[in-house]
């Protein structure tokens, strides 16, 4: 068994599923919007399309579902999570 550090082949960048499941969601002004419950994989090309983010409204006393597109997310060192890119939720 080799791996890309022994030199088998070219290092490519990847991310485990659970290094993004249960990390926080952002907005653009830095506010919470929720966390990462799962990643939704397409089934042919194997890419993630979308995420499922649990967002808690009303007081954190109800929880509510939200498919954000996984295109518009980026990692932010920062705030340990991702940001949206977009202006509202779909």
């Amino acid at each position: 068994f080799r791996t890309a550090s022994m030199g088998c082949c070219p290092i490519v960048p990847l991310l485990a599923s659970d290094h993004v499941v249960g990390r926080p969601v952002f907005d653009q002004a830095d506010r919470k919007l929720g966390t990462i419950k799962r990643l939704v994989i397409e089934k042919s090309s194997g890419g993630i399309n979308y995420v499922e983010v649990d967002r808690h409204v009303l007081l954190g006393l109800f929880v509510k579902e939200d498919h954000i597109p996984w295109h518009s997310l980026a990692f932010v060192e920062r705030l340990n999570g991702y940001r949206f890119s977009g202006t509202t939720l779909p």
